[in-house]
């Protein structure tokens, strides 16, 4: 929180992504971009944390279009959470929270362009067949680069496809 004698902040972020979270801001008392990285499921408290609250404001804001949200608000969010900031430490439950929450969220992304996939082939297939040849059903299995089948096979159908 905010030092009373000073009105100085302090921020922290938390990326809640796979993937290594790197951003870039300016502090008010430096011409040139402080970058920081965060590791995955990780959190740190921002260089140059004794910025004013309406700084540190102002960095959250920018990177809202990135993903990031109050951490406050993760419990609520429907959407891809890039990461998560708040004035204090955050619990890391939440960032547990905001990646299982990113977990649903691309699963239904590639589940939904998975079949839109499908469609479009299914459809080319028919137009370069003249409708002779059309995908019945597709089954989708999941392999590890070690050849390993991963538990997830979907079965899916295009529209209009007989069911059998």
């Amino acid at each position: 929180m905010a030092n009373a004698e000073t009105g100085k902040a302090r921020m922290f972020v938390a990326n809640c992504r796979m993937s290594w979270l790197e951003f870039s801001f300016i502090p008010p008392e430096r011409r040139s971009p402080v970058t920081v990285k965060i590791p995955p499921k990780s959190q740190v408290e921002i260089p140059h944390s004794g910025m004013l609250k309406e700084d540190i404001q102002r960095i959250a804001d920018q990177n809202e279009v990135y993903g990031w949200v109050h951490a406050s608000k993760v419990k609520n969010m429907k959407t891809y959470i890039g990461a998560c900031y708040d004035f204090k430490h955050i619990d890391m439950d939440r960032v547990g929270e905001a990646f299982e929450i990113n977990q649903h969220v691309l699963t239904e992304k590639a589940d939904t362009r998975l079949k839109q996939n499908m469609m479009a082939a299914n459809e080319d297939l028919k137009r370069r067949t003249e409708g002779h040849v059309s995908i019945n059903a597709l089954e989708v299995v999941e392999v590890k680069p070690n050849g390993e089948k991963h538990g997830m096979v979907q079965r899916l159908r295009p529209a209009g496809a007989d069911a059998r």
